[in-house]
């Protein structure tokens, strides 16, 4: 249940900082990065856009469900009713969960475009995931926020 919490709090503070934050534009996220460290030749890079593609789909999807059982969640403060607050936190941190898989998934993918002699240079680009995607710290620096 704690972590349940913190899921939606993290969310919270996320939606905050991209509404009121002033963000710049990020078009290439960790695509050029990833590209670069795994030495991906064109056919592997044509590959790696369709994975980067089908992963935003995916991510998309997730984010307009948290989004709607958020909604639903909320809705219920202008109520006395609030019989629904629990599961609709659990879903959230289902979908949550979801889309973690998702993002796992998508680095699994990427792995397997790599050839052999790319094999450790993946390696140590997994080592460095948590970084590339954590709101504190990304492949540009500190402060700075990845996403494809």
């Amino acid at each position: 249940m704690l972590t349940v919490a913190g899921l939606i709090l993290l969310n919270l503070a996320t939606l905050a900082f991209f509404r009121w934050g002033k963000m710049p534009p990020r078009p290439e996220g960790p695509r050029k990065a990833i590209i670069e460290r795994l030495h991906f030749d064109d056919s592997q890079v044509a590959d790696y856009e369709k994975l980067i593609a089908a992963h935003r789909t995916a991510i998309g999807a997730k984010e307009a469900e948290i989004r709607a059982a958020k909604e639903g969640l909320y809705q219920l403060l202008s109520s006395d009713d609030l019989q629904a607050k629990d599961s609709l936190i659990a879903r959230i941190g289902a979908i949550q969960q979801d889309m973690e898989r998702i993002h796992f998934d998508h680095f699994k993918e990427i792995k397997s475009l790599c050839k052999n002699d790319q094999a450790d240079l993946f390696k140590g680009l997994a080592g460095d995931l948590a970084d590339y995607f954590s709101p504190r710290r990304g492949p540009d620096g500190p402060g700075r926020k990845s996403a494809h």
